[in-house]
């Protein structure tokens, strides 16, 4: 059996860690600052949307989905999504928020982590659904390059999620990419498959890990662009393993 945390791209024990773990759930581990508020989750957001799998594969919807989201966190779907719910603040040191569906999205819920730069989100939901939001994006803005995404450290917050979609031991950490699509981070690493673009048009890259362990683990991930190629997040499962149990999910900004 793999273990519960996979230590490749995106996870904060094979990363370079900033800050300490918390015992489950964020503990406020971030030198005691309180950097996001409630309202930061208020305005419009949208991006590449898809639903994932834990072995790697991504079926991206047509167009780009988010949400709008009022000032008493009422959610509503825009683009290709209908969803309906209310968004609540999980984490205020690590900028992690909650949506719970209400009316016919009533049972649906998600996690959503913000970047330092309050402009965008990653978004994580029932049904492997998964995504990088930017604030007022409206639409994709092809190509998208492998450029974009290699040759740069990327930084931000790893965390794995329990079944009811709180985030567990969120944490900061530092990955490089290569101009070949490898990537480093502690002692994790590409296994066979650098990261490369696999949909120019609407923006996510494929490409796997591995650590050495022991216990060996090795997974795939899924890399999802924001429209301002700025912000990326990142799907990582390990192989054979469940969700959410044995993945991770990683908000990086350059």
């Amino acid at each position: 059996m793999p273990t519960r945390r996979p230590t490749a791209l995106l996870l904060c024990v094979a990363c370079f860690v900033l800050t300490a773990c918390g015992g489950g759930g964020d503990g406020h581990n971030n030198n005691g600052n309180e950097n996001f508020s409630f309202s930061d989750i208020v305005g419009s957001w949208l991006g590449p949307t898809g639903t994932a799998t834990v072995g790697g594969a991504f079926a991206q919807a047509a167009g780009p989905t988010g949400i709008d989201v009022d000032a008493a966190g009422n959610a509503v779907g825009t683009g290709a999504s209908n969803r309906q719910g209310t968004l609540s603040l999980t984490s205020a040191a690590r900028g992690i928020y909650k949506f719970t569906g209400t009316g016919t999205s009533a049972g649906f819920t998600a996690m959503l982590i913000m970047s330092a730069d309050k402009n965008h989100l990653l978004w994580v939901g029932d049904f492997l659904s998964f995504g990088a939001w930017q604030r007022n994006a409206t639409n994709f803005d092809p190509p998208y390059t492998d450029a974009q995404l290699r040759g740069a450290t990327w930084t931000g917050t790893a965390c794995e999620m329990g079944g009811s979609f709180n985030p567990i031991d969120p944490e900061t950490i530092s990955v490089m990419v290569d101009a070949a699509g490898n990537f480093t981070s502690g002692t994790s690493s590409t296994n066979a498959v650098p990261l490369a673009i696999a949909d120019a048009n609407k923006g996510h890259y494929l490409g796997d890990f591995a650590d050495p362990g022991p216990p060996l683990e090795a997974g795939a991930l899924i890399v999802v662009m924001t429209p301002d190629k700025n912000f990326v997040a990142v799907w990582s499962c390990l192989g054979g393993g469940t969700f959410p149990d044995d993945c991770s999910f990683t908000a990086l900004s350059r």
